[in-house]
């Protein structure tokens, strides 16, 4: 007897559904949840960009002290220039930088959220 009260109910509820939804309502409820995903999505890009543009900024800077670098070291071989400390200050900023560099990146980046 309880299956058959059972078996009734479920096949008279859409009977008893409201009679209709109106699309104004689907489109404020669809509306909702895309402002909320909207917001997120935009704020994630934006931290991500900025992320991104430190570490190119990072990347430009590292470029230019191994340039130097070389430079001073190929002063010191071909013209026999004294430029030893100047060198040995670039390659300590350059080792430097590159291992904050790489650590921004794994510490943003890894795994790739």
């Amino acid at each position: 007897m309880k299956r058959f009260l059972l078996m009734m109910l479920v096949a008279f509820l859409p009977f008893f559904a409201p009679a209709s939804v109106t699309a104004s309502d689907e489109t404020r409820v669809m509306q909702s949840f895309n402002a909320a995903a909207n917001a997120s999505d935009v704020a994630s890009f934006d931290e991500t960009r900025e992320q991104h543009e430190v570490l190119f900024i990072m990347g430009v800077i590292l470029l230019v002290l191994i340039f130097l670098t070389a430079g001073f070291g190929l002063a010191m071989v071909l013209s026999d220039k004294k430029v030893f400390v100047y060198h040995m200050i670039f390659a300590g900023a350059t080792v430097f930088l590159s291992l904050a560099h790489a650590v921004a990146a794994v510490v943003w980046f890894f795994p790739y959220r």
